[in-house]
């Protein structure tokens, strides 16, 4: 139980950690690739989408940071992601 467990974790952090890269990809490709319907960014979207989508309609809920030029959910997402990944890697 214990092993299952830790093996558990050890994929939760793999993955967070491999959204992270693709959303730092995303972050970066969105300047210099001003097109989001080239392949690269529309794989990074589908890889990275789910993640935001939830805190996107969360924040649209409340009205929270909708106004600004800045995609203030993806932010907090890559923090949250970020908070969770350094959560479970101490439990590692």
């Amino acid at each position: 139980m214990l092993i299952m467990l830790k093996m558990l974790l050890y994929f939760v952090f793999y993955l967070i950690s491999a959204v992270e890269i693709a959303m730092l990809a995303r972050a970066l490709l969105s300047w210099i690739v001003p097109d989001d319907d080239s392949a690269p960014m529309r794989f990074l979207y589908a890889i990275t989408e789910p993640f935001i989508a939830p805190i996107r309609a969360l924040m649209y809920h409340f009205n929270i940071g909708m106004d600004g030029p800045l995609d203030i959910p993806f932010f907090v997402t890559v923090i949250l992601l970020s908070v969770i990944g350094m959560t479970v890697g101490a439990y590692l």
